[in-house]
């Protein structure tokens, strides 16, 4: 996943299952997805942790979020912290 993949400021709904990805997800920079309302990450190949920046676009832990659907193939990890995709 490149790192501008947040710099679209319409983008609206970001599919990206299904496609074996590799790699980790970058960090959403502020004033980044803004308008975003789908986050498809399921069925690929990525790891790493699920960053907390993914919190600051929700619809229902932030102010002004519109993220409201968000797929990934996440793990908690077994000793607490970031969820492990």
């Amino acid at each position: 996943v490149p790192e501008n993949y947040g710099q679209s400021p319409r983008l609206k709904d970001l599919w990206m299952n299904d496609n074996v990805l590799t790699g980790t997800l970058p960090i959403i920079a502020e004033g980044e997805f803004l308008f975003l309302e789908e986050l498809l990450l399921n069925n690929n190949e990525m790891t790493g942790e699920v960053d907390e920046s993914l919190c600051l676009i929700r619809n229902d832990t932030a102010p002004g979020g519109n993220l409201g659907v968000f797929h990934a193939d996440c793990q908690p990890p077994t000793g607490g912290g970031a969820p492990q995709l």
